[in-house]
């Protein structure tokens, strides 16, 4: 089974895009920082608390901007929770989603939630072959995520969880270790720069002003 999903994997998201991961969240670790450090707000000890939040929005950006520059062929569409208490991002891979999580323990599918429940029930058909294709179909797409460290970058994996979400059914290598050369890939890798931190920071920056 867990072939199976790498390979399909590989076919919604192909290693040549899967390489633009890692700059991108070495960048919006590095962005987060940069604005903890120049914004007074997060200088408090609530803010320091939750500066896994400012890591968290700037991810999303920095995956956005993948999308939005055309260096990933993607659509996307923000999503709101269960209980309306905010929305999160996810990319529409050809034929399955993918969402972006922080974790603690990559062992382990991030804790169990509605909206992601919802997801992880899409899942099913690959326990169970035999389902049949109506059912397959209102349960909806696959669900990937992307996990990575919950304060620094030390891991960052693709995985499938099992509907319960209790457990992989198949999750990548660490993807900070995918090698820097593509080979004959006709999509290079984006690199890591002060110059992409100081952009994606103005990104960001601009968000704010104009969401209050």
């Amino acid at each position: 089974m867990s072939s199976q999903i790498e390979g399909f994997l590989a076919n919604q998201l192909p290693i040549r895009y899967q390489l633009h991961i890692p700059a991108a969240l070495k960048t919006a670790y590095e962005t987060a920082a940069q604005i903890a450090k120049e914004e007074p707000v997060f200088s408090m000890a609530s803010a320091q608390d939750n500066h896994g939040r400012l890591i968290s929005w700037a991810t999303d950006f920095a995956i956005l901007r993948l999308i939005e520059s055309g260096s990933w062929p993607f659509d996307y569409k923000w999503e709101t929770f269960n209980k309306p208490t905010g929305r999160y991002l996810k990319v529409l891979l050809p034929e399955s989603t993918l969402s972006i999580s922080q974790v603690q323990d990559r062992h382990h599918p991030p804790r169990k939630v509605g909206f992601r429940g919802n997801a992880a029930l899409s899942n099913q058909p690959y326990l169970f072959p035999q389902m049949e294709e109506e059912r397959k179909r209102i349960i909806g797409l696959p669900s990937f995520i992307l996990i990575h460290g919950h304060q620094g970058l030390k891991f960052a994996h693709i995985g499938m969880s099992k509907p319960d979400q209790k457990a992989w059914m198949y999750r990548t290598e660490n993807l900070l270790d995918l090698p820097s050369e593509v080979g004959d890939s006709e999509v290079p890798p984006i690199e890591y720069t002060e110059e992409s931190v100081l952009t994606l920071k103005e990104d960001i920056m601009k968000w704010r002003r104009d969401n209050g």
